[in-house]
């Protein structure tokens, strides 16, 4: 069955999807951010970003759109981080509460796994987006996603004043947090 990690992040939205070990990254984004990418990554449009219900019901169609596109039969989601808070982490559990409910009204299966679980997948309960980072790096995938943050990585980690890596620069930091969402089942059903 071809099946998606979503990771549903407040600006970029990431997909990716597995068909029988062929990955497939893709970003969803308010506006065309492509000439600031290091290398090309399928990505669509948002029309207009979500800060109303009918925007979120719209971007939600568009997802749902290109899952059914390459035959996504199985998506899989991080759940909510019950640490966080604000008005913009409200938002977040309110667009992916519709996409969950439209999902199930389109008949694609979905399975929500804990961040503790998605991280753990990745090495550790606790890693932080760094530590995933440098786990995908070992993953040795055979596309061209992979190939590029590997010749890239050293650009795609953001750097402070001093040098000192502080983050992953989005949209690679949401992408690769999509891929360990879709990584989880199978090294769950790995130690079944």
């Amino acid at each position: 069955m071809v099946s998606a990690g979503i990771d549903y992040s407040i600006n970029y939205p990431s997909v990716v999807i597995n068909d029988n070990g062929l990955f497939r990254f893709i970003s969803f984004e308010r506006k065309d951010l492509s000439k600031k990418y290091l290398f090309d990554i399928e990505h669509h449009i948002i029309e207009k970003y979500p800060d109303t219900l009918e925007d979120s019901i719209r971007l939600n169609k568009l997802i749902i759109h290109v899952l059914q596109q390459y035959g996504v039969g199985l998506v899989k989601i991080e759940g909510f981080s019950y640490m966080s808070s604000g008005s913009s982490y409200i938002d977040l559990i309110s667009y992916q509460s519709i996409l969950r409910y439209m999902l199930f009204e389109s008949g694609i299966k979905l399975e929500i796994y804990s961040p503790k679980t998605v991280k753990k997948t990745a090495g550790k309960g606790n890693y932080n987006k760094m530590e995933m980072f440098d786990a995908f790096l070992n993953e040795n995938l055979d596309n061209d996603f992979y190939k590029n943050v590997l010749k890239f990585q050293n650009e795609i980690r953001k750097n402070n004043k001093e040098g000192t890596v502080t983050d992953i620069k989005k949209p690679y930091q949401d992408l690769i947090d999509a891929y360990w969402v879709l990584k989880t089942e199978s090294k769950i059903n790995e130690n079944v």
